[in-house]
């Protein structure tokens, strides 16, 4: 028997008035596997030119209510108005660290790793061998486009079970798969139905059985702008205005300092004891996106290393103009930062939040970083 700790989950408003906390995190892990974490120095980005954007229209009425009532959204019509806006531009960018040797060998194909950065015009999320997919580390992702919405989601593997010979990617990009494919195929156009009927899938399949990860969805709609966030352990998303300052973000969740939520699955005999969620534990977020806002979703690589002061100044540094160059920058600088071990960081100060001293420095682990202007 799964020991599944729910709990019930209202739609949550996303604003500016959220408390200014750093929420940062160390490795995932089981309660029984130890997530060991090395560093890798390519980056590579999905360019926003390979991605159709089409025009869409928003509500200009910013303080329309919603309200939520057991599983239906309602948001009352008479506060809506549509204008034109230019086409929502998106660009990922990402690095994975150098994988060490498994415990023992794996039956999983591992990346190549390119020796320089590479530019992603085209990701084919159809190809299932796993040495072709981005080497994202223990990350995956994806972005994916409707007739109505926009939608984007990144996943966080749990590195410990290379201890047991797992590839600790191939769930996360199993679960982001999935995900994406309840949505092409309109089975799931509410994402957290999504992203339950892709851990359902990998379960059912039995082709992964071993393995864990975070998760956090995105759905951005055209014509009114309004974004839905579901998200499930300590990856996430920022908010910022077109200046650089921070105007929402969403909470990590933690059963306590370096033990986030995640979505599993695992054989029987290691299940007792185990502490298994499913997406009824996820925070389901609401927002409405404002004009030339930007949103940063991200894997915890990102946020352990860079404060949004940090952020800002990089926003300020390049720009809101190439959306590439801004997701590129902003990895290239969590990585650097990653690299100063007498830097007191995101992740130093959340670990004395929790009784830890002596993490002075950065976190050097897989940067996986999706933004996404309006």
């Amino acid at each position: 028997m799964l020991a599944c700790s729910v709990r019930p989950h209202c739609m949550r408003q996303l604003t500016g008035k959220l408390p200014h906390t750093i929420h940062t995190n160390l490795v995932l892990r089981t309660i029984a596997l130890g997530a060991n974490r090395l560093q890798r120095s390519n980056i590579h980005s999905l360019s926003s030119d390979s991605i159709n954007h089409t025009y869409g229209s928003g509500l200009t009425h910013t303080n329309s209510v919603c309200t939520h009532s057991q599983k239906q959204l309602y948001i009352p019509r008479q506060y809506i108005s549509y204008t034109p806006h230019p086409p929502v531009r998106i660009s990922c960018a990402y690095q994975g660290k150098p994988r060490r040797p498994a415990a023992r060998p794996s039956p999983i194909n591992t990346y190549n790793t390119p020796t320089q950065p590479h530019l992603y015009t085209h990701l084919d999320h159809n190809d299932t061998n796993m040495a072709r997919l981005p080497d994202s580390g223990e990350d995956a992702f994806f972005v994916h486009e409707t007739d109505d919405a926009h939608y984007i989601g990144v996943a966080d593997g749990v590195g410990g079970w290379q201890e047991m010979g797992v590839d600790p990617a191939l769930f996360a990009w199993a679960l982001m798969n999935h995900t994406r494919d309840a949505i092409r195929e309109g089975m799931h156009l509410d994402i957290r139905d999504a992203l339950k009927y892709a851990h359902e899938k990998i379960v059912e399949d039995g082709l992964v059985t071993h393995g864990s990860s975070t998760a956090c969805v995105v759905k951005v709609e055209k014509k009114t702008r309004i974004m839905t966030v579901c998200n499930l352990g300590d990856s996430g998303l920022q908010i910022y205005d077109r200046d650089g300052k921070l105007a929402a973000r969403t909470p990590s969740q933690q059963h306590g300092f370096n033990f986030p939520y995640q979505l599993a699955v695992m054989p029987p005999d290691m299940r007792e004891g185990a502490m298994m969620h499913t997406m009824a534990d996820g925070d389901l977020f609401q927002y409405q996106m404002k004009d030339e806002q930007v949103m940063l979703l991200a894997t915890d690589g990102l946020f352990d290393n860079m404060f949004p002061s940090d952020i800002e100044a990089t926003f300020k540094e390049v720009g809101v103009g190439n959306m590439d160059k801004l997701a590129t920058s902003l990895v290239r600088k969590a990585e650097s930062l990653s690299k100063d071990q007498r830097r007191r960081s995101p992740f130093t100060v959340e670990a004395e939040k929790h009784g830890y001293t002596d993490m002075l420095g950065g976190k050097p682990d897989d940067i996986t970083l999706i933004v996404l202007a309006v």
